[in-house]
């Protein structure tokens, strides 16, 4: 039944933390589904690598390869976004976008490095490891 004057809250118990690696299982998760099921590659962000502007293509990219060369990065974006919640800044709708895309792409990354032999099998697999930096 509907009912216009009908009200829902919802709470959210995850922190930011939470939050981000949830995000980042869901990346590896979507590199597994489509490892059994190619056809479901197009209704996934998986398919969105490059839809990005440039400007966040560029940001995302760096951060994963610095993710390469320190692994304490995801620690020290959420460290940063942490520090911009208790100063309650107006950037904080952008931050937690550019944040969450990096962590849902740091999931891709991680699980492409883990099964190589499945590149042959993901569409634009070859793209997405010159950008993910695998």
């Amino acid at each position: 039944m509907y009912r216009g004057d009908a009200l829902a809250k919802q709470r959210y118990t995850k922190d930011f933390a939470g939050l981000a690696w949830d995000t980042c299982a869901k990346g590896q998760t979507a590199v597994l589904l489509v490892r059994k099921h190619l056809a479901a590659f197009d209704q996934l962000q998986l398919s969105t690598y490059s839809q990005a502007s440039h400007k966040r293509q560029y940001v995302r990219s760096g951060l994963l390869r610095l993710s390469n060369r320190w692994p304490a990065t995801p620690h020290w974006i959420i460290h940063c976004v942490k520090w911009l919640e208790r100063r309650a800044s107006s950037h904080l709708g952008v931050v937690y976008g550019l944040a969450l895309d990096y962590f849902y792409w740091l999931g891709v990354q991680k699980s492409l490095r883990e099964w190589p032999a499945m590149e042959p099998d993901l569409p634009a697999a070859g793209q997405l490891r010159i950008g993910l930096g695998v």
